[in-house]
């Protein structure tokens, strides 16, 4: 369903989130990663780059994006294994469990962070980034468009699966509630993009994956053309042939702790086992 070369068309737009999720770790020594819904495999890379001598094991559903992953620079120290990120679990405790732009294709997201805070050992983190763009134009008349008269039965419901976000205070609260100790934020990127209808680009490597892969080529075609249409109004070309994008994106850090914390009643809360 995902094409590698297209999602890799703005990879430099995509790594900066990454960079800024990353800065937030502080957990050491970190021995073993897993990186869930590891794509391509650039991501990866960074990975492999800030703990070179961490086991990494990186997960994903997709062949085409494991084909590529393993022809990236890390790919002879990291074990890449298809499978569902939802379902997948490893044979060990882990130090570092990392997610950037994967887990919002899952309804139960919410639910499979306790999940992830299970693998941590002792001062452990997890480390997510998930897209929280879903109110902006370009999400917003993509869902619209899916559910119009001409495409809805073509499309079905299936491919709406990414609208799965919560807000930042909502993960907060239920990481919180683990006994974690969290660090919640969102930024919005303005990114500067060239070329023709750069949104839409964008869109195909991503977003719309699923919505095409419903529709045979012909239907593709002229979805992405009523898509385009209704998208450059809110994405217009300035004068220098750039267009502004603004992407919003929430981050998740929580810490497993190193010993047992008590509560504000005095009883003490045991971390995840």
């Amino acid at each position: 369903m995902w094409d590698p070369d297209r999602y890799l068309d703005f990879e430099q737009h995509r790594r900066r989130p990454v960079d800024d999720l990353l800065a937030r770790i502080t957990t050491d020594p970190v021995r073993r990663i897993v990186d869930l819904g590891c794509g391509p495999g650039q991501l990866t890379d960074r990975l492999a780059e800030r703990w070179p001598g961490a086991a990494i094991t990186a997960v994903d559903r997709d062949p085409a994006m494991l084909e590529r992953a393993r022809t990236r620079p890390s790919a002879a120290r990291v074990d890449y294994v298809e499978a569902d990120i939802g379902e997948w679990q490893p044979a060990t405790s882990v130090d570092l469990v990392f997610s950037n732009a994967a887990l919002h294709w899952l309804p139960h997201h919410m639910d499979l962070l306790e999940t992830y805070l299970h693998w941590l050992s002792p001062g452990g983190t997890l480390a997510v980034q998930i897209p929280g763009n879903t109110d902006a134009a370009s999400h917003r008349v993509v869902a619209e468009l899916r559910r119009s008269e001409r495409w809805a039965a073509a499309v079905g419901e299936g491919a709406d699966d990414h609208v799965a976000v919560a807000e930042p205070a909502d993960y907060a609260r239920r990481l919180g509630a683990l006994r974690a100790e969290v660090d919640v934020w969102e930024s919005t990127y303005l990114h500067l993009l060239a070329g023709s209808d750069p949104v839409v680009t964008w869109l195909t490597g991503s977003t719309l994956r699923p919505v095409l892969a419903a529709l045979t080529p012909v239907d593709q075609a002229a979805f992405v053309a009523e898509l385009t249409d209704r998208l450059r109004p809110h994405y217009p070309t300035d004068a220098t042939g750039q267009t502004v994008f603004a992407f919003r994106r929430i981050f998740l850090v929580a810490r497993r702790p190193t010993r047992p914390v008590r509560t504000d009643d005095s009883r003490e809360c045991v971390p995840p086992a």
